[in-house]
């Protein structure tokens, strides 16, 4: 029979067992609360990370911001200041500064390519002679007298070269000279009453004028029979504004000078380019945001009509 206290005895431990047993639960307690705590530390760290994150996120961003809006006062700075007065030019004779009637034009003058687009007031001339990479014999310098470009004769035509012999524009000149009924000896005219000079300007070799047209007006003086003063339309596809601009070249008998206007018929018409002619060379002087290219291809065609009269004259 077994009795209250041999019940006791064979079920409950001993009390080196019971502290045995409550020192493992205890110990095994403290593990579960440690991995608790690490997996509690553990969270807060992502947490704390993914606070980092977005905070470094949004940092960046503001950095990110503050670098394109420095970007976009750059840009601002960089498009104010990229067209500038002129300088002095020392290079060539007679034409030490930049004339101050040139002026910067209120939208691009674009014609040819952005490639030939002036960011500065700048000047070429345009001369009779032998090129030192071809055998062409108009050349076209810079305001350092570095060739740049070189003209070859066709008929009655000039392709204008770049430096690698790649054909940029054809400028060919159509004039029509009306003469007076005098003639001496020889049947040269003395007197030239009239020469309207329609210039097409085309691209590379073509002669199509898809560049552009120049047509003549001539002015009479009021009381005599010589001309006194010559208007050039010039009618061409704008690359800035996509629509037919016109430009406008004026010229006094008088003067070896030719200026050519822009915003024809309005109140602030500017000038942007002069042209100045000498005996057997030009200097064509370019505004800023103007296609200088287009201004040379005009000027060497004015320029060989002028060497083709003087020498018609003998001079």
């Amino acid at each position: 029979m077994t009795t209250k206290k041999d019940f006791y005895d064979d079920d409950l431990p001993s009390y080196e067992e019971s502290e045995n047993m409550f020192l493992n639960i205890y110990s095994n307690s403290l593990s579960y609360d440690e991995d608790e705590d690490e997996d509690e530390n553990e969270n807060e760290n992502e947490n704390d990370i993914d606070i980092d994150i977005d905070i470094d996120i949004d940092i960046d961003n503001e950095n990110e911001n503050e670098n394109e809006n420095d970007d976009e006062n750059e840009n601002e700075d960089i498009i104010s200041n990229e067209y500038f007065d002129a300088p002095n030019d020392e290079t060539v004779d007679k034409c030490n500064k930049f004339s101050k009637e040139i002026d910067l034009p209120n939208h691009e003058i674009l014609n040819i390519d952005p490639e030939y687009l002036t960011t500065r007031h700048t000047i070429f001339i345009i001369r009779e002679g032998f090129s030192i990479r071809n055998n062409h014999t108009i050349i076209i310098l810079n305001n350092e007298y570095k060739e740049v470009f070189t003209c070859k004769k066709t008929s009655n035509s000039y392709i204008i070269y770049d430096t690698d012999k790649t054909p940029i524009l054809n400028t060919k000149s159509n004039p029509s000279i009306n003469y007076e009924s005098m003639m001496d000896l020889y049947d040269i005219p003395k007197i030239i009453k009239s020469l309207n000079e329609d210039i097409n300007i085309s691209s590379k070799k073509n002669s199509n004028g898809d560049f552009g047209r120049v047509n003549t007006v001539n002015f009479y003086k009021r009381y005599y029979k010589e001309i006194d003063k010559k208007i050039y339309t010039v009618k061409y596809q704008s690359l800035s504004t996509q629509n037919t601009e016109i430009l406008e070249i004026r010229h006094f008998t008088n003067s070896n000078e030719y200026f050519v206007y822009c915003n024809i018929g309005e109140i602030h018409e500017i000038i942007i380019c002069k042209i100045k002619l000498y005996r057997t060379k030009c200097t064509v002087e370019v505004a800023p945001r103007v296609d200088y290219m287009f201004m040379l291809g005009i000027s060497v065609s004015i320029l060989i009509n002028n060497i083709n009269i003087q020498r018609l004259y003998g001079y």
